[in-house]
């Protein structure tokens, strides 16, 4: 049995209610919403009202050690007093839950790199956010076709970061996006898009295609002050990070001679 106060017009009535759960509806609206019981409290575990306290000993265990397992947050607590005169005083009370609630990092602005690469060449793209909570930062690119970068970092908030990308095949507005996260792995939406045009290497000349033309490109560039490939590492035939003669002569075997294509895989 419990006793219910109602107020009425400045004075108090009192109403039994009788708090047969399965019996009585106001009694069970009390038990469920308004006294936050189930035939007890349960404060004593969650705050919640969610545990028939009592149904078995199991319950019971269960609900002690998920207790048990609720991670415990400090609180800042101060108090302060002030006299007031004429017998009033004032009391302040201050809590402070240092519950810490994560924020995932802004989305990364689009990716920069170039207009054009080569294939084989290591493309340095950049990419840049920042975190509200100041926290490190680890990267991660999306370049098509299910190719996902491994996370790169960390880096500090705000800090611009640099990774270098290699597209063995050649052809034109290939993808790229990057999402960042956090220490606490909070991952951000993928950035805006950014496209690059890859070249082939051994296209010295830029025509589209490697042919003896390059292989004359190049003699007149090394040998006669001619222009120069663009970008230049296109002329890099046989890959050994330098444009001389030996990319002529790695052109004009491929051709002629039945040698490997210009590539550095």
């Amino acid at each position: 049995m419990a006793l219910e106060s109602l107020y009425n017009g400045g004075s108090y009535n009192f109403e039994l209610v009788s708090m047969i759960v399965d019996e009585n509806a106001t009694a069970s609206t009390y038990l469920n919403t308004l006294m936050n019981l189930f035939y007890t409290p349960t404060m004593y575990f969650d705050g919640g009202n969610e545990v028939y306290v009592g149904a078995s000993q199991t319950s019971m265990i269960n609900a002690i050690v998920t207790c048990g397992e609720y991670e415990v947050y400090d609180i800042d607590l101060s108090v302060s007093v002030a006299w007031l005169g004429n017998a009033q005083v004032e009391v302040t009370v201050v809590i402070k839950n240092n519950h810490f609630v994560n924020t995932a990092p802004e989305t990364p602005t689009t990716p920069g790199g170039p207009a054009i690469g080569v294939s084989g060449s290591e493309i340095p793209l950049t990419m840049e956010t920042t975190d509200f909570d100041i926290h490190n930062l680890w990267y991660m690119f999306d370049f098509g076709n299910d190719e996902f970068s491994e996370w790169i970092g960390p880096f500090e908030s705000g800090e611009a970061a640099t990774y270098n990308h290699i597209w063995y095949t050649y052809g034109e507005d290939f993808s790229y996006r990057v999402k960042a996260k956090d220490e606490y792995d909070d991952e951000t939406d993928w950035s805006p898009y950014n496209y690059i045009d890859i070249v082939q290497r051994g296209d010295a000349n830029g025509d589209g295609s490697v042919n003896i033309g390059d292989a004359v490109f190049l003699i007149s560039y090394i040998f006669k002050g001619g222009a120069a490939p663009d970008p230049i590492d296109r002329a890099d035939a046989n890959c050994d990070y330098s444009v001389n003669i030996g990319d002529a002569v790695f052109v004009i075997n491929y051709i002629f001679g039945g040698g490997p294509a210009p590539s550095c895989e």
